[in-house]
């Protein structure tokens, strides 16, 4: 029981830590999106670590594409693209809300 005890509480510890990490946060960008530039100003002036991939790259643009078919888009999308941790964020229709909320 006590081992019972002790595994279970080594457990919930490595949760606890894992969720307190920071997610990682990539934004996929395009040359000459305005939304893309305010993203981009806003995470810099708020010191959010992130990083930027702009899709002028192949290998960027190939990544973003894989990652939103797995997603389930079928159709266009709406730049940026944000993904934090392991979740897509795009089409987002109110953009200054989206980023407010990074803080």
């Amino acid at each position: 029981m006590k081992k019972l005890v002790l595994l279970l509480l080594v457990a919930f510890t490595a949760l606890s830590v894992e969720a307190a990490k920071p997610k990682k946060i990539i934004v996929y960008t395009k040359e000459g999106c305005g939304r893309c530039k305010y993203v981009e100003g806003y995470m810099k002036e708020n010191k959010i670590k992130h990083t930027e991939l702009p899709i002028s790259k192949k290998e960027n643009q190939t990544a973003m594409w894989t990652l939103l078919k797995e997603d389930g888009l079928k159709g266009s999308v709406t730049m940026p693209v944000v993904m934090i941790g392991k979740k897509l964020y795009y089409n987002m229709k109110d953009l200054k809300s989206f980023v407010a909320k990074l803080k």
